[in-house]
């Protein structure tokens, strides 16, 4: 493939494997919470389980993808995603699922750093912000696909064929990159003669820092989304079915809210603007949530588009601060940060959830992470805008 448009393509299909596999369980919570007898801590970390691995494997999975190509490492990742479901469509404990959940969220981090590696190998500085926000919208496409499809299959099957789907999917994903990617034209070749390392300068480390945190609490928000919300809406005597199919309007207006945010910046040039007034709508459509029930459908369609705006942003600011040879340790690095808040931070409102007594609270405290995303996306855009200190040179007497 050497046509940019069909390889961005490709990377947002295989994307939305993992995605899909991340979010079955969000889809099938009540069940899962009815058949393994846990609270909804638990279910926040089974939720964060596929993530948590990536505080220790994304900076090797990126100096992996420096030594032996993006390519073999994705394929690698693929591998880990099939293993990681059949792993839980055979569980029959939480401790077996949440096993296999570990083993595949490991080949989503290597599968995540190296498809975004990709992305910016073939569009650096040609329409970034947009192929990153194409790129993204794979992320709630699968995870929305994953909300209308398997809370029927669990009704009408099992979990283990909800979890066997996810393992499924996967493959198709392997097939896809083995048979048809190839790297960018220019991209910079695997250093397979030298020993990888980590090739990044202060001043990258610090704004890539403040960049993902904001990246990380702004998932955080769509996660507590999907993971608390059908809980609500089974305590307000919803089926469980029906609670994930209302749950799913919020992946689908993020789906929008992704491409359109980045499309959105890249024409207007007002990136700051839209991050801004993203963060203030979704802030007040969560707040809105406990007191408006009857118009709980509603108000996922506002937050779940509001929350996705910034994500190809915030994303796209990383190709401003790394070099092209410092792109996949850094992403490595970003995705630390990353995996770090997404494996802490559901944990924690599902506990809030269980000291409230409901799992609205869970959903109220999404609303902190979505204003704090905003402040640290302005602190990036004013750390990259100060001047870079060079030093002075010294002129022959």
């Amino acid at each position: 493939m050497t046509n940019r448009w069909l390889v961005l393509a490709l990377l947002i299909g295989v994307r939305s494997t993992f995605a899909f596999q991340f979010g079955s369980v969000s889809a099938v919570s009540p069940f899962l919470i009815q058949e393994l007898g846990i609270d909804y801590a638990a279910l926040g970390t089974l939720v964060s389980l596929y993530l948590l691995p990536g505080i220790v494997v994304s900076m090797p999975s990126g100096l992996a993808g420096s030594r032996f190509g993006e390519r073999a490492v994705a394929i690698a990742g693929l591998v880990l995603i099939i293993v990681g479901g059949l792993m839980s469509a055979a569980a029959e404990t939480y401790a077996l699922a949440a096993a296999g959940r570990i083993v595949a969220g490991i080949g989503s981090v290597f599968l995540n750093v190296m498809l975004t590696k990709m992305v910016m190998d073939w569009f650096a500085g040609r329409e970034m912000a947009t192929a990153m926000a194409l790129f993204l919208s794979s992320w709630p496409l699968g995870i929305a696909a994953a909300m209308v499809a398997l809370a029927p299959l669990a009704e009408a099957a099992s979990l283990a064929a909800v979890f066997g789907a996810t393992a499924l999917v996967g493959l198709t994903g392997l097939v896809a990159v083995a048979a048809l990617y190839r790297p960018a034209p220019g991209a910079p070749p695997p250093a397979k003669a030298e020993r990888p390392r980590v090739n990044l300068l202060a001043r990258e480390m610090w704004l890539v820092s403040l960049a993902s945190i904001s990246f990380s609490f702004c998932s955080a928000t769509f996660v507590a989304l999907i993971a608390f919300v059908p809980l609500h809406l089974v305590e307000a005597g919803q089926s469980a079915t029906a609670a994930a199919q209302i749950a799913s309007i919020a992946p689908w207006t993020y789906a929008l809210g992704v491409p359109l945010g980045g499309i959105w910046a890249d024409r207007s040039g007002r990136a700051g603007a839209i991050v801004a007034a993203a963060c203030i709508a979704a802030v007040v459509g969560i707040a809105l949530m406990p007191v408006a029930v009857a118009w709980t459908a509603a108000l996922l369609a506002v937050v779940g588009f509001a929350s996705a705006l910034p994500q190809s942003i915030i994303k796209s600011v990383l190709a401003d601060i790394l070099r092209p040879e410092a792109r996949a340790p850094g992403l490595g690095f970003h995705l630390t940060w990353h995996y770090s808040g997404l494996s802490v931070l559901p944990p924690v409102l599902g506990a809030l959830a269980d000291w409230a007594g409901t799992p609205l609270a869970a959903v109220a405290g999404a609303a902190v992470l979505m204003a704090v995303a905003g402040a640290f996306y302005g602190w990036t855009r004013v750390g990259l805008a100060k001047p870079v200190a060079v030093a002075p040179t010294t002129r022959p007497s």
